[in-house]
């Protein structure tokens, strides 16, 4: 009878140690979401062109989640390859344009899905010579898709065994693929107004030109050629 109930009590002991475990891996995960949140809103006002803004998200990336590097790429249509837009932390040799499929980061850009892989030296999908030895063991990728259509991809790297855990892929799908799209709005808006108030300056000289009494092939000219 006692070993029955000493059995019973081992049994439900283990099982609130794995709750605990799992609520307090929630509130981190929480508290991890609201810090992500409350710093990429303070870049995510602010103006920047598209390479500027992916760095910075590429080193809040680093530091809220203790990786050793993360990496972001951008899709190029015209040549359907990955294109590396902002690289932060320890480097390994990294490519600068990847083929849709290639090594993980291209395979997550092909499934449309998160990868995460915790011991990549032992994975047969990780395209790499035999002989050479990564200097990052852990992975995860995220695809970066925007109403069903893929823009890129970004990684982040560990060069511990590392498991990320369920936690940690739901933060990074849910809070920073936003910011990161977040990033790219700001930067093309950023870029469009740049591109108008360069096209009203050119008008308001060429007014002024015309006022001055410019010639009509003078004007013709500087329509013509800019």
């Amino acid at each position: 009878m006692c070993a029955l109930l000493w059995s019973f009590f081992s049994r439900v002991r283990a099982i609130l140690k794995v709750c605990i475990k799992r609520i307090k891996s929630m509130e981190s995960g929480k508290d991890l979401e609201v810090a992500l949140w409350r710093d990429a809103m303070k870049l995510v006002v602010s103006p920047r062109s598209l390479k500027e803004g992916l760095s910075d998200a590429a080193r809040l990336i680093v530091r809220h989640f203790k990786v050793d590097s993360c990496a972001i790429y951008l899709l190029d249509r015209r040549t359907e390859e990955l294109v590396l837009q902002a690289m932060v932390g320890e480097g390994d040799t990294i490519e600068e344009r990847l083929r849709i499929g290639q090594g993980f980061i291209g395979l997550a850009a092909y499934q449309g899905k998160s990868i995460r892989v915790a011991h990549m030296q032992c994975d047969p999908r990780l395209d790499r010579p035999p002989d050479q030895t990564p200097l990052f063991q852990s992975i995860v990728v995220v695809p970066i898709i925007d109403r069903e259509q893929l823009l890129g991809v970004f990684g982040l790297q560990s060069k511990e065994v590392r498991q990320f855990s369920e936690e940690e892929v739901e933060i990074l799908e849910k809070v920073v693929l936003k910011f990161v799209l977040g990033m790219m709005r700001t930067a093309q808006n950023l870029e469009n107004m740049q591109r108008r108030t360069n096209e009203l300056q050119a008008l308001n000289e060429l007014g002024q030109e015309m006022n001055s009494g410019l010639g009509l092939y003078e004007t013709l000219e500087l329509i013509a050629f800019g």
